[in-house]
Order: C-alpha cells, then structure tokens, then sequence
C-alpha cells in the first residue's frame, strides 16, 4: 500500500504541470508542430521534454490523446480540461502500470495497478485509494489481499485468481472468516486484528480439532480438543495449554478408557484430581506436576483393594468398600511406621512395620481371642 501512495504521488508531480490550466498558459512550449492544437486534433512539444498527441479543445487537451514526459512516464487515455478523465493506461519507467477508469486526474472507478515486482492492485477505486478488489499484493499468482463490497476479506496464496492458502471466505482482520494453511489445516471462526479471538474451530491436517475459545491465536478459555485416535480433552486452556479444570479421556493405544477429571497446570495433571482406569481402578487425590502425592495413590479406594496416604503421612492400604477401608491398613504408616492393620479372618496387627511387614515390637489379636505380643521379624512372631 506504500507503494501504491507514492505511485500516485509521483504521478500526481509529474501531471502538476498540466493539470490545471491550458498548457500555453503554464509551460514554455516549442509549439504545435503539427494539426490543430486549438480546437482539433494535434502534436504539441514542449521544452521541458513533454509531448502530447490526440485531441484539444479550447487549448486543453480534451478526448483522447497521448501524453509522454523527459522521465518515461506516459499516459494514453481520455482527457478532459488536461486531467485524466475516463479510460486510461498509465506507464512508469521503473515497470509500474495502471489500467484502468480516471476521475479528476485521479484513479478513480475500476482499474489495475501493476508494479514492477509483480504486486498487483486490481478492483475499485476512489480519489487515487483503492477500496475493494486486490488492495494488496498480487491477488492472481502470489500473497495478496482481496476485499468485497460485502466486507469479505480474502488474504493469503493465490493462483489464477482462486485464493488457495489463506482467508478464503469471510473477514478473517476484524469479523467471521475461514483461513486454510499451506500444511493442510483450517481455521474457521471469529478474528480481531487478524489474529484468532472469540470461538472457532481449528481442524489439523492430521485429523485432529479444536472447538472452543481463543484469545491472540492461542487456545484460550472453555475448548474441546479430539484427536484422531478419539482421545479427548475437555475443559480450560490459557495460552494454548491445558490450565484449570479439565477431562482428558484415552482413546484407542495402551491407555484406552482411562481417564483424568481434575485440575491442571500448564498441561500436566496439577490439583485435586481423579483418575480412573478402564478396569475401574482410582487415584483419587492431590496431583503435583502429573504424578499423584496424596489421596488414592494406588488401585480402588472406592471399592476394591487400593493405597491412600493423607498430608500426615499416615498411609491406608487394603480392601476398600464405599471409601471405606474394610480390610489393610485402617490407620497410621502400615509400610515403614506404626499402623493398625486387620485381615479379612478377622485378626488385626497394631505395632511396627517395615518394608511392608510386621517388624519391630507389635501386636496381633485373632479373631478367637488369642493374642501374640512382642518382637516381630519379616512377619514372623519372634518372642514376647
């Protein structure tokens, strides 16, 4: 688009000198070497090494002729009162060229600018601007940007005058729009200021999507993204990554069914959380950087055999039924530490533990009475 102002400066110089007035009034002329240069058709050179050819009237060039300047610019058009009015084709020396309508010496109507490194400005034009069609870059065979009387703003690769890579439909700087990439994938959704904002959909050209919210091109907010092995995650992204509260289902591979529902901290499992294996196993607790510290560490503690340790370290392993332990380790540290531990024939160890087992000073009541207190080694009672 600087381009294009500074072509319409420099021609708007190079016309100054004739576009106002009869030229017998504002030039130092070598005359009217041939025809009628009044009223008529004629040649008129002048000393500055401008020549027109073509039709006068009164003295000004009027209807259509052809203006060539010292710098190799040259105009070939219609011409009324000495300005470009009508039909026209402008001509630079530097390769530059428009074609096209002219209004009060100005591009103005449909036309085409084409520069020298083959940028091309094609559609609608108004005081010297260009307002719909091809405002920038080259909207046949290259990157251009192309806009329509309706607000539709077409940005990207072109070939043949079909857009291939980029806004392919709708408004994709400030509005509803469809942008295609060159590595197969699709956006289409809200923009601002050119970037993704508000909802979209984001397909990959692997197969993958993304349904949600965006903020600056980055997923951002409520978002459901699904991979083409039907994995899923459901729930909040910030900056493209998975922040806040969110599900994240397995699909087909070694983990299909599993899930994780809970908190998350730049894409890992971080928070209270909940993770559930197809066969119904749980980790059920608080999760630091995607591996589980308290809670359900291991198995069912739901129903069904499982581990759970809580902040005082204390750690509760056995046979769980309603979130509640029915058989292991009912109370205190049953690994390396003092605990209680009941067995499902009805005994119960309250002592030592180390490694797993009963070491160290204990006692273990069965279920008839009977009751072995003393030193304890690898889970064989030893001495009293």
């Amino acid at each position: 688009m600087k381009k294009l102002i500074m072509l319409s400066i420099l021609c708007a110089l190079t016309l100054s000198t004739y576009s106002q007035s009869k030229f017998n009034k504002k030039s130092k002329k070598e005359g009217c070497i041939s025809g009628d240069c009044e009223n008529g058709q004629g040649t008129y050179i002048y000393t500055d090494g401008k020549k027109y050819i073509g039709e006068f009237k009164d003295g000004y060039w009027n209807g259509h002729g052809t203006a060539t300047f010292a710098s190799g610019h040259k105009y070939v058009g219609e011409w009324k009162s000495s300005e470009r009015n009508g039909q026209g084709t402008d001509t630079w020396a530097e390769g530059d060229k428009y074609v096209g309508e002219y209004k009060n010496d100005l591009f103005h109507g449909h036309g085409t600018a084409t520069f020298a490194d083959g940028t091309i400005n094609k559609g609608l034009w108004e005081d010297g601007e260009i307002l719909l069609g091809c405002i920038e870059g080259d909207c046949e065979n290259g990157q251009g940007t192309y806009t329509w009387a309706d607000g539709t703003i077409n940005k990207g690769h072109w070939e043949n005058g079909e857009l291939q890579i980029g806004c392919i439909s709708g408004n994709c700087v400030n509005g509803q729009g469809t942008f295609t990439f060159i590595s197969g994938s699709k956006y289409e959704g809200e923009f601002k200021d050119s970037l993704r904002n508000g909802q979209g959909t984001f397909t990959y050209g692997n197969g993958e999507n993304y349904v949600g919210e965006w903020k600056d091109d980055n997923k951002n907010g409520q978002g459901t993204y699904t991979w083409a092995s039907g994995s899923k995650y459901v729930g909040e992204y910030k900056v493209g990554d998975y922040n806040g509260q969110g599900t994240y289902t397995y699909g087909k591979g070694e983990w299909e069914g599993d899930e994780y529902a809970g908190e998350y901290n730049n894409g890992k499992w971080h928070g209270q959380g909940t993770y559930t294996y197809a066969d119904g196993t749980l980790e059920k607790g608080l999760w630091e950087n995607g591996e589980i510290l308290l809670g359900c560490i291991e198995g069912d503690c739901e129903n069904g055999q499982g581990t759970y340790t809580w902040a005082d370290g204390t750690i509760n392993k056995g046979l769980w039924e309603n979130g509640e332990l029915q058989i292991g380790c009912i109370s205190g540290n049953c690994v390396n530490g003092q605990g209680t531990y009941t067995f499902a024939d009805g005994g119960k160890y309250v002592g030592k533990f180390k490694d797993d087992k009963r070491n160290g000073q204990g006692t273990y009541t069965y279920a008839d009475g009977t009751i072995e207190k003393g030193l304890w080694e690898n889970n064989e009672f030893m001495e009293e």
